[in-house]
């Protein structure tokens, strides 16, 4: 599985970083990676408050607790992904 969280520097913080320790410790990540740019963001539908990330992020620890996600495997995710062009 992969995650992707993306932060502006302003929303990095010591509360933050233990929200993404938490998540990778009930996950069983084994490499976090940390890449960051100078270029200008992608621009968001809306600005999201420090709230509502953090919102998104417990509800994401939650579906992962209680197992309610859905995975696939590479091959699976194209067979699926076919199977919608298809209709």
């Amino acid at each position: 599985m992969e995650t992707t969280i993306r932060l502006k520097p302003a929303e990095l913080n010591s509360q933050m970083l233990d929200m993404v320790k938490l998540l990778v410790e009930r996950t069983g990540y084994k490499e976090i990676s940390i890449s960051m740019t100078d270029n200008k963001p992608v621009k968001r539908l809306r600005k999201e408050t420090p709230a509502e990330v953090k919102n998104k992020i417990a509800a994401a620890l939650e579906d992962i607790h209680t197992g309610n996600f859905i995975s696939f495997s590479a091959d699976e995710f194209e067979q699926f992904s076919q199977s919608l062009l298809k209709k």
